[in-house]
């Protein structure tokens, strides 16, 4: 037995393969994709199954705050001891991140065995600070993904959530989206709402700005005199506009310089992703154009497609300025905050070249009409 409750057998820490000490250096993610897509290969092949488990200690950022590396080192090597019993080909997937794959393993199999990991995990690490948990996401083909790169982001989506939730949890992707034959027993999701969490947990989005948004394009959207339905339709959308970015590796995300090309690439992929995403979801089909073409610019300059002027969605350009709106008068790690007024100026300036200019005096007319008030989230929400 050692300081942390378990005795880490050598086998079970040299099977991961780390990719930066104590979760400091630069998370890998190509590797595992391609150790990932292998394997899917593979079961395709054989018609078979594969399930992807990731697992991420809870407040593991405390214990390197408090205890330091070498503690936080420690407990590293005893989690991957413990799931390395279990998870085949196991890598080191960022900060206190693993992730492990399960040939021939379908979805409810799958799950069971992160249960018994979760409960394995909490008896065995114990720390002066006291014990530790871990929170487990599961993704599974046939069942809830249909690619490798699907498998990787919803099983960490699935921890994401499941940390959202509390912690020392196991969820599964394919409850996330609701997609699947399986069904996990006694339980049920909204799928807007977890995508929403666990998204907002991945990109350490601060308090309310996720929901900002989508209140500014309600406004707007119901400013132009947009349908009831339509309306409904644009805010879930600006809910889950950066929904695309469950794929983007966590230290892009996180960065805190500039973004080389390479990096700038996988991220403006996100809106596509996204709207593969939702297309998944039944009440959100009709979403998926809107946020596939928010960072489209109204002269054309933006992406995915390069759009231009009314062959933008609309939804897409309300999302834009909303956005963008919130983006200026909220803190954000990137930026400083400018008043409302300047704001309101800035949104002004870049009309007809950025924005719509008819979604930005749609913006204008609220604030004329009912003071700056009207358009401040945080003196308006219920």
């Amino acid at each position: 037995m050692d300081a942390y409750g378990v005795s880490v057998g050598v086998g079970a820490v040299t099977q991961l393969q780390h990719s930066g000490s104590n979760g400091q250096g630069a998370t890998q993610q190509d590797p595992v994709l391609s150790q990932v897509e292998r394997a899917y290969e593979l079961v395709q092949d054989q018609g078979s199954e594969l399930s992807v488990v990731v697992a991420g200690l809870d407040g593991f950022r405390m214990v390197n705050d408090y205890l330091g590396p070498i503690e936080g080192d420690a407990v590293l090597a005893v989690f991957a001891g413990c799931v390395g019993k279990r998870l085949e080909q196991l890598r080191h997937f960022g900060g206190d991140q693993l992730i492990g794959l399960l040939p021939g393993v379908d979805a409810p199999a799958a799950v069971d065995l992160a249960e018994t990991i979760r409960e394995m995990v909490s008896s065995a690490i114990v720390t002066a600070m006291g014990k530790l948990t871990a929170s487990f996401g599961v993704a599974a083909y046939p069942d809830s993904a249909l690619s490798a790169e699907e498998m990787v982001y919803g099983a960490q989506a699935a921890m994401y959530w499941a940390k959202a939730k509390g912690g020392n949890r196991v969820d599964y992707w394919g409850q996330m989206i609701g997609a699947g034959a399986w069904e996990r027993p006694g339980t049920a999701s909204d799928p807007v709402a977890a995508l929403a969490a666990a998204l907002e947990r991945k990109t350490r989005a601060g308090p309310g700005q996720m929901a900002r948004s989508a209140w500014y394009a309600a406004k707007v959207a119901a400013e132009m005199g947009v349908g009831v339905q339509e309306q409904e339709l644009i805010e879930k959308a600006a809910l889950l506009h950066d929904v695309g970015k469950l794929a983007v590796p966590d230290e892009i995300l996180q960065k805190p310089g500039s973004l080389s090309q390479r990096e700038k690439m996988q991220v403006q992929v996100h809106p596509l992703i996204g709207a593969k995403i939702v297309s998944r979801l039944s009440q959100l089909t009709g979403a998926a154009s809107i946020i596939a073409h928010h960072h489209e610019h109204f002269d054309g300059s933006g992406y995915p497609d390069g759009l231009a002027g009314d062959a933008i969605p609309l939804g897409s350009r309300i999302i834009l300025v909303s956005d963008a709106f919130d983006a200026m008068t909220t803190y954000r790690s990137y930026k400083s905050v400018i008043s409302l007024q300047e704001a309101l100026r800035e949104l002004h300036r870049c009309s007809g070249q950025q924005f719509d200019r008819r979604v930005v005096d749609a913006f204008i007319a609220i604030v004329s009409r009912k003071g700056l008030n009207a358009i401040h989230w945080s003196q308006n929400r219920r």
